[in-house]
């Protein structure tokens, strides 16, 4: 027997309804989430369009679409190593948070754009540093010193336990050391820890001369230089210690980096600019270098 099926129109098989005519008469959406198709609107279906959304992207294809995301980012956090204060700080949410870089006491901080700078400041910047106390500093006693005249060393006669160098107001006196220069300095600072002996009627200036002499290595000691003179000192209405601070360029001076070098610093009285009358006490000298 044989069993004939339709080759156009009609059931593909006796029983079966019609598939080949008729009218679409609806759409559903099945299952959860969001709705594709929209409507039917006379004969037409019709479906909503699907639009990429952040860090989405959607290629239509022949026959199909291709939804395409970034991979996820990773739950991270970070943490601090070694010893010392810790950079980083905390996560908060989806940010890390780092704690600012703040500059202290001599210490300059500089932001580019890759990179942060950090410098010394002020004296010292790495190289050594002298303290010479008023017993410590050479007396210019003899003809071999630029000024054979020198500050005598006494009690302090407000703080008898602090030995103090005695300038006169009318002489010309020093005081001496020697040092070796560190390699890589190109200025010299130089600050006298000092005071009036006694208290001006109103702010006065003492004036200072700096000279110094190159001790080479295998080479006659060099001649003294000329005085180099100093910013004027200035001195309150009081007899406290004042801190001061000056920077000279070696390469003013007439000086090497690395070389030995012996110093004479004087207070020139008889000099008009020095105003201060009576004595004025050097407790301590301290030499840096930059």
């Amino acid at each position: 027997m044989q069993t004939k099926l339709f080759s156009s129109g009609g059931a593909s098989k006796q029983g079966w309804p019609d598939t080949t005519v008729g009218t679409v008469t609806g759409a559903a959406n099945d299952g959860a989430g969001r709705q594709v198709f929209s409507a039917l609107i006379g004969a037409i279906l019709h479906f909503r369009t699907l639009v990429p959304g952040t860090n989405i992207t959607l290629t239509q294809n022949a026959n199909d679409v291709t939804f395409d995301c970034p991979a996820p980012g990773e739950i991270n956090t970070a943490s601090n190593l070694g010893a010392g204060g810790q950079v980083f700080k905390s996560k908060v949410a989806s940010d890390l948070q780092f704690r600012s870089i703040v500059a202290g006491a001599n210490i300059t901080v500089t932001q580019n754009a890759n990179d942060l700078t950090i410098a010394a400041s002020g004296g010292g910047g790495g190289l050594p540093e002298f303290q010479f106390f008023a017993d410590q500093l050479n007396t210019p006693n003899n003809a071999d010193w630029t000024i054979n005249a020198f500050a005598t060393v006494i009690a302090d006669s407000l703080n008898n336990a602090l030995s103090v160098r005695q300038f006169d107001d009318t002489l010309v006196e020093g005081i001496g050391f020697t040092i070796e220069i560190p390699s890589g300095a190109s200025n010299i600072i130089i600050s006298p820890r000092a005071r009036a002996q006694t208290a001006p009627g109103v702010a006065k200036q003492v004036i200072l001369k700096l000279y110094s002499r190159d001790i080479p290595d295998n080479a006659a000691v060099a001649a003294w230089s000329a005085g180099t003179a100093l910013t004027a000192i200035d001195i309150p209405t009081n007899t406290n210690y004042q801190y001061d601070t000056q920077t000279l360029t070696l390469a003013g001076l007439g000086l090497t980096a690395g070389r030995l070098t012996q110093f004479e610093l004087v207070r020139v009285g008889s000099d008009g600019s020095d105003t201060l009358v009576g004595d004025w006490n050097l407790e301590e000298l301290k030499i840096s270098f930059t």
